[in-house]
């Protein structure tokens, strides 16, 4: 997978001070500060989130932050 966008803590630090300017209140939840983008219909996952859900299937995980600050995931299996 490539592609994705890269939700590290950089960018949750700022979506959640973004969010608390405009808001006026404090939000925790990570699917509050990324929801699903309205017009594509992506979801933002964190690397934790793809490291469970490909080595739940089987799959052994590594993956690598490119030039463009979105990042690659390669998944084989055993």
């Amino acid at each position: 997978m490539t592609g994705e966008p890269n939700v590290g803590a950089m960018q949750v630090f700022r979506r959640f001070g973004s969010s608390l300017l405009r808001r006026g209140k404090l939000v925790t939840q990570f699917r509050d500060l990324f929801p699903v983008e309205p017009e594509t219909g992506d979801h933002y996952y964190r690397k934790s989130d793809y490291y469970l859900m490909l080595e739940a299937l089987g799959f052994r995980a590594k993956h690598s932050v490119l030039a463009s600050r979105t990042v690659a995931y390669v998944a084989d299996k055993p």
